[in-house]
C-alpha cells in the first residue's frame, strides 16, 4: 500500500477507520487536517447508528509534515493554459531538429519523466515535495535548485548545491525541507540543455536559452500576491505553520531558513549575505519599533555566529577569493527599497522569506551563499553541522533578547539613581566615537548596579545606582582624572555598550557580566561631546 499523502510505501493506517495508509505520522496529521478528519467522524456516525462499538480517536500525531492544496498547479488563468499549449507544440518538434545520440538519449528520457509529470498533475500530487526530519518547528527552503521562468524576465538559473545545504541542514536541525522534487529538478535540467542545443541547431544564440522551460513552475521567490492561494509552495508551507501550531500552541515561535546562491567577490561583497528584508518591512509596515529591533537583533546574532563557524572552519582555507565572509542585507526602518539580497519584494510581489511571514513564522532570513562555499559546505559535513549549530544559536539568541524586559544585570535592590558618569578612556585603533572603561567587581555575586535596555543587540543604559560596582568605577576614575593632566571623557546616560570582554552581542554582554570579576567595556557616546575638565555633577538624588 502507498502513503495517501506522499506517496511512498506505507508503514501503517488510520487506526480509526482503517482506511487510509501513511508511511509516516507526519503525513497521518495532515492528511487529517485536510479532509479525513470528516472521512473518520462520518463513518463514526455510520457505526453509532449500527450500534457498533466505537473508540474516540487516537490524538492526532505531532510531526509536522503536510499535504499541498491539489489546486496549486490546476488553478490557472486562460493566458497560461495557451502558454503551455504553446510550450508542448515547441517540444513536440523537438525530434525534427537533433540528431544527436546524446540530444537523442536525453529526448528519450525526457518523454518518459513528461508523461510521469502530466500523471502527477493529473492526480494533484504536486512538483514539489516537504520533507520532514524531524518535529522542531523549521522551515529549510531551496526554490532555485532547477532553472525557472520569471514574468517579463530572463530565466532564473539554477543554484547549484542548494537544496543539498537546506537537506543536510533541516536534517541537523530537525526539521522540515520544502524543494522540487528530484523528478522535477531532472527534467528540467534535460529542458535547459535541450533549449541550448537547439538554439545551436538553429544558430540563434542570440536567443536566451531555457526557452523550452515548463511555465507552469512558477518562481516561488517571485510569486504575485494572486497565486498564493492556489501556488503549492505557498500552500504546504502554510500548512507547516499550522501543524506546528496546532502541536506547540499558537504562539509558537517558528523559524524559516532560505538557501540561495550567488555569484563568488568580487562581484558579490561577501561569502554569505543574511537578508532580513521579510522581518524588517512587515515590522516597518505594522508601524512595530520593537519588531524591527527584534528583527535586527536577530540579524546580527545571525551574523556573528555564523561568521565564527566560518572563520574557525579549517575547510575555509580553500575559500577563494579572499572576502569578506558574512554581510547584514537589512533596509532601514524608513527605507522603501529593497537591498540587494535582502530577501524581499516591493510591488506585489513575495519571496519565500515574506511568505513565510505571512504563514505567521516569526523568524524568517534569506541565506545568499557564494559559489566557492555552496561548494565547500555541500561537501564537508562537518562545516554543514556547525553551520546548522550557528543557525539554532541565533535564533534561541533572538527568542532570548525578544523575552528579555531587562538585563539581569540590573540593580535588584532599591537605591538612589545617580546620571552614569562613568569616566573612560578613548579607545585606540576605532574611527568611531568608542572609548572603554575597566570595571572591577568585588566578588562574582556582587552586583554592577546598572539598569540597561536591549537593544538592536547591544544594550544602553538606563540608568546607574549608587553602591554597585559602575559607581564605585566612576567615583575611581574620577579621582583619577583629578590627579592626571591628559583629557577625560565622560560616559552618560543612554551611552551604547557594544563589547564587553570580547562579547559583542547583548545575550553574551550579559553572560560575561554574570560570569566575569573584570569587565573590560566598550561603549559608544550617542550625543555630541567635547573633552576637557571633568566636573562631578549629579543630579539630585531621587528614589527608584
Amino acid at each position: 500500500m502507498l502513503c495517501a499523502v506522499c506517496g511512498r510505501a506505507a508503514r501503517g493506517r488510520c487506526s480509526l477507520c482503517g482506511s487510509a495508509y501513511y508511511c509516516s505520522e507526519t503525513c497521518q496529521l495532515l492528511d487529517w487536517f485536510e479532509d479525513h478528519a470528516a472521512h473518520c467522524r462520518a463513518q463514526e456516525e455510520g457505526s453509532r447508528d449500527d450500534g457498533a462499538a466505537w473508540e474516540p480517536p487516537e490524538t492526532p500525531p505531532r510531526t509536522p509534515t503536510v499535504r499541498p492544496a491539489v489546486a496549486a498547479d490546476d488553478v490557472r488563468p486562460p493566458e497560461a493554459d495557451a502558454a503551455v499549449e504553446r510550450w508542448r507544440q515547441s517540444l513536440s518538434g523537438l525530434a525534427e531538429e537533433l540528431f544527436d545520440e546524446d540530444d537523442l538519449e536525453d529526448l528519450a528520457d525526457l518523454e518518459v519523466l513528461l508523461v510521469s509529470a502530466e500523471e502527477m498533475t493529473g492526480s494533484g500530487r504536486p512538483r514539489c515535495e516537504l520533507a520532514s526530519f524531524g518535529p522542531r518547528p523549521v522551515l529549510l527552503t531551496a526554490p532555485h535548485c532547477l532553472a525557472l521562468l520569471r514574468d517579463g524576465q530572463s530565466p532564473h538559473l539554477v543554484e547549484k548545491h542548494t537544496v543539498e545545504i537546506a537537506t543536510g541542514i533541516a536534517r541537523h536541525l530537525e526539521g522540515s525541507c520544502l524543494a522540487w522534487s528530484a523528478l522535477e529538478r531532472r527534467r528540467t535540467e534535460l529542458l535547459w540543455r535541450l533549449s541550448k542545443r537547439v538554439n545551436e541547431e538553429r544558430g540563434r544564440l542570440d536567443i536566451r536559452n531555457g526557452h523550452l522551460l515548463d511555465p507552469r513552475n512558477r518562481d516561488p521567490n517571485f510569486l504575485a500576491t494572486s497565486e498564493l492561494q492556489t501556488n503549492s509552495w505557498f500552500q504546504q508551507m502554510l500548512r507547516a505553520s499550522q501543524a506546528w501550531s496546532f502541536k506547540f500552541g499558537p504562539d509558537l515561535e517558528a523559524l524559516h531558513v532560505d538557501v540561495h546562491g550567488c555569484q563568488d567577490p568580487p562581484n558579490t561583497p561577501s561569502h554569505l549575505t543574511v537578508g532580513l528584508g521579510a522581518m524588517c518591512f512587515h515590522a516597518s509596515d505594522l508601524g512595530d519599533t520593537d519588531g524591527y529591533e527584534n528583527a535586527m537583533c536577530f540579524g546580527h546574532a545571525l551574523c556573528k555566529e555564523l561568521g565564527q563557524v566560518l572563520a574557525k572552519a579549517e575547510a575555509l582555507q580553500a575559500l577563494r577569493p579572499r572576502a569578506a565572509l558574512v554581510r547584514l542585507a537589512a533596509p532601514g526602518p524608513e527605507d522603501d527599497h529593497c537591498p540587494r539580497f535582502s530577501g524581499a519584494w516591493r510591488g506585489g510581489r513575495h519571496t519565500q522569506s515574506q511568505q513565510a511571514i505571512l504563514a505567521n513564522f516569526t523568524h524568517a532570513v534569506q541565506l545568499e551563499l557564494s559559489k566557492a562555499l555552496r561548494g565547500i559546505l555541500a561537501t564537508d559535513e562537518v562545516l554543514l553541522s556547525g553551520f546548522a549549530s550557528a543557525l539554532r544559536a541565533a535564533w534561541v539568541q533572538a527568542k532570548s533578547a525578544k523575552a528579555a524586559a531587562a538585563c539581569c544585570c540590573a540593580a535588584k535592590d532599591e537605591g538612589v539613581e545617580v546620571t552614569a558618569y562613568a569616566i573612560g578612556e578613548r579607545f585606540q585603533g576605532s574611527t568611531q566615537k568608542q572609548y572603554a572603561i575597566c570595571i572591577r567587581k568585588k566578588e562574582q555575586l556582587d552586583q554592577l548596579g546598572m539598569d540597561v535596555k536591549h537593544r538592536l543587540g547591544r544594550l544602553v543604559v538606563v540608568a546607574i545606582r549608587r553602591g554597585g560596582a559602575v559607581d564605585r568605577a566612576n567615583l575611581v576614575a574620577a579621582q583619577l582624572c583629578c590627579r592626571c593632566v591628559a583629557q577625560c571623557l565622560y560616559h552618560q546616560v543612554n551611552d551604547v555598550i557594544v563589547d564587553i570582554n570580547g562579547a559583542t552581542l547583548d545575550t553574551g554582554m550579559v553572560a560575561e557580566c554574570k560570569s566575569a570579576l573584570v569587565l573590560n567595556v566598550k561603549f559608544l557616546r550617542r550625543e555630541h561631546f567635547r573633552p576637557g575638565a571633568a566636573s562631578q555633577e549629579r543630579i539630585l538624588p531621587t528614589r527608584s
